[in-house]
């Protein structure tokens, strides 16, 4: 019946509080997950990694009756959702120097055949399981509403999966790193990039059409200042207007969600006072695709 589960984890992974006094306890849960396509769910990272801690042997090689073929699906992301909240990473850090195209498997008859993998040449960190993974699934090359764990996750509460509220850092290096990585694996065959369509039933998506038209000025009204902007979607569009970030001396300063195309937004530069700052703003997608508008830079009076 979908909607319970019954975890069992390891005591050496359960957290001070919940050793309630015993010595067996976990104070820093660490993951480290590594960038592949999964035959189940589409990609494998963080959130699916907890099923290594999961007991017992057959049950995890049979992916607890839910394999290939068999079974709910929807059961086994249940349960998967279940480890996470029973005992959630408190770090993740993914290996993103390779990815597997298609999952472990070669997909031919001998076993010591090369996995399809190409160099991805990228190390990603959060402390959030499901913005990691929503992250690894776009550097990955796939539409997010075609893996579902990701948004079962993000019901049962176990972290965000919205492009808009996940802090990228490096703004416009991850869309430049997709780029780089489309130029040198082009195709869409074996090493190629993005990974495999439909491994998992996941989808790839043409994503790289980043905003357009991003511009800002900075003056001064009445007693502040003011920003005015404006940013645009690319023609054709394929990911919408996520954000709008306002930076003061690279800073992010304000996060903008709606009026995303233009506004004016007054901004407290007290903190500033009598110093050069150089103003911009950085307008995101749907697939954390990235423009930063150019530099203006004032003294604040």
């Amino acid at each position: 019946m979908r909607g319970r589960s019954e975890v069992w984890l390891p005591k050496f992974l359960r957290t001070k509080d919940q050793a309630q006094g015993e010595s067996e306890y976990c104070d820093v849960y660490i993951g480290i997950p590594i960038l592949k396509s999964h035959g189940l769910c589409g990609t494998t990272g963080a959130l699916k990694l907890h099923w290594g801690s999961m007991l017992g042997l057959l049950e995890k090689q049979e992916h607890a009756g839910y394999g290939f073929g068999t079974g709910d699906i929807r059961m086994f992301l249940d349960y998967l959702c279940a480890l996470n909240r029973a005992r959630g990473f408190d770090l993740v850090i993914m290996d993103a120097l390779t990815g597997n195209r298609s999952g472990p498997a070669n997909k031919v008859e001998d076993k010591d055949a090369k996995t399809d993998f190409i160099l991805v040449n990228a190390i990603l960190c959060s402390r959030d399981s499901v913005a990691i993974d929503t992250v690894e699934t776009l550097l990955s090359g796939y539409q997010l509403d075609s893996v579902p764990l990701l948004e079962s996750a993000f019901r049962d509460g176990i972290g965000i999966n919205k492009p808009a509220h996940i802090d990228l850092l490096g703004f416009d290096a991850f869309a430049n790193h997709k780029q780089w990585l489309r130029e040198h694996y082009p195709g869409c065959m074996t090493g190629s990039y993005p990974f495999e369509n439909g491994w998992g039933n996941a989808k790839i998506q043409d994503d790289f059409n980043a905003p357009v038209d991003v511009k800002v000025s900075c003056k001064r009204e009445g007693t502040g200042y003011v920003f005015e902007y404006t940013a645009s979607e690319p023609t054709p569009c394929i990911h919408k207007l996520a954000r709008i970030d306002l930076l003061v001396n690279g800073t992010v300063v304000q996060r903008i969600f709606d009026n995303l195309n233009g506004g004016r937004v007054a901004i407290d530069l007290a903190e500033y006072r009598g110093q050069n700052v150089r103003c911009r703003i950085a307008a995101w997608d749907m697939a954390l695709n990235c423009t930063l508008s150019e530099e203006t830079e004032m003294k604040v009076d």
